[in-house]
């Protein structure tokens, strides 16, 4: 039976991908409780093929919603604490919901999630990863001061729990960027700095770099190493889903005065899918990449 809603929630299937650097659009990676990308297979092994497919119908969304405009998706092995049986119809709900923010059915995506954020009955976990992705509405629409207070609100119904950090931590990241699109960089720096970095995997550090990166345009300034640009404009070129990064890099050193190196991080951006959604997720890189 378990089996039977498992795949009626997953359906349309959507891929894994092994690794970061082989995720393309609406994949899956499955990320674990440090942000780092680990094998299906590991993620079949670990949780067992009946439990994987009740897993992945309750978190597979994130997958979807992080195909626009950033790294590629993820399944956060952490959301083992929300296999209650009688959450899979929200969590389905939700799936679906952020299915319908990927495919740019914004309307129809807020209502549903809105629905889901009001059940009485729903889990607050479930209820949290509602705001995430509705938070990700609000600021395709411009409406940044409404993402904000959605993704303060999804921290505070989040336990710590250590299997639920990374999660945490890509809203935390999600929050600074959107302080800065609401010009309150100071505010965005002070958060940004009291992050740890330790025990970050290879999805967080890529969600660190982008996040530190829009501070700093936040600011009009960096002072990032050259060692540190080269090694993230390599990164950048193994990871094709990403078109934030590499526009970002273009940023940094045509600040840093290497108008070649910024031409050609910045072609490799507009080559990526994703552009506009860029801009409106990261207004102020928008507004530089239609300056060039």
């Amino acid at each position: 039976m378990l089996a039977q809603v498992s795949r009626k929630l997953l359906a349309p299937q959507v891929p894994f991908a092994e690794t970061l650097e082989e995720a393309s659009v609406g994949s899956l990676v499955y990320v674990d409780e440090r942000g780092q990308v680990r094998s299906h297979r590991l993620y079949k092994r670990r949780f067992g093929w009946r439990l994987a497919g009740a897993v992945a119908a309750m978190s597979g969304y994130t997958g979807i919603l992080w195909m626009m405009g950033g790294p590629a998706g993820l399944v956060v092995g952490g959301l083992l604490t929300l296999m209650i049986t009688r959450n899979l119809p929200a969590a389905g709900a939700l799936r679906r919901g952020t299915v319908l923010v990927a495919a740019g059915r914004l309307d129809e995506a807020e209502a549903l999630l809105r629905r889901l954020i009001g059940g009485r009955f729903t889990a607050a976990g479930i209820k949290a990863y509602a705001e995430q992705a509705l938070a990700r509405v609000a600021a395709l629409r411009g409406r940044h001061d409404e993402a904000l207070a959605l993704q303060s609100s999804a921290l505070d119904r989040l336990s710590r729990s250590r299997r639920l950090r990374a999660r945490r931590r890509i809203i935390e990241y999600d929050r600074v960027v959107t302080l800065v699109n609401l010009d309150l960089v100071a505010d965005a720096r002070r958060r940004f700095d009291a992050l740890p970095r330790t025990l970050e995997g290879d999805y967080l550090r890529l969600q660190r770099t982008v996040t530190e990166l829009y501070v700093a345009m936040g600011e009009g300034q960096h002072r990032f190493e050259p060692a540190f640009l080269q090694e993230q404009a390599e990164i950048a070129s193994s990871v094709p889903m990403s078109a934030s990064l590499p526009a970002l890099l273009a940023w940094a050193q045509a600040f840093a005065g290497h108008p070649q190196k910024a031409a050609q991080l910045l072609t490799t951006a507009r080559e990526r899918a994703g552009g506009a959604t860029i801009r409106k997720l990261y207004p102020r890189l928008g507004v530089w990449m239609d300056s060039q």
